[in-house]
């Protein structure tokens, strides 16, 4: 790197596009945190 300026660009970059997107999560029951929120946000039935 250049210097810390790009760095931390690169390192900001790899978590918004991969880590936090793509990486499965455990407590997600093994699905990426997207995959997560997709399948959170589907319509539920309502209440009877």
């Amino acid at each position: 790197f250049r210097d810390t300026v790009q760095a931390q660009a690169v390192v900001i970059d790899w978590c918004y596009t991969f880590y936090n997107y793509q990486r499965r999560h455990s407590a997600a029951d093994g699905l990426s945190p997207v995959n997560y929120e997709i399948r959170e946000n589907r319509q539920k039935p309502e209440a009877a």
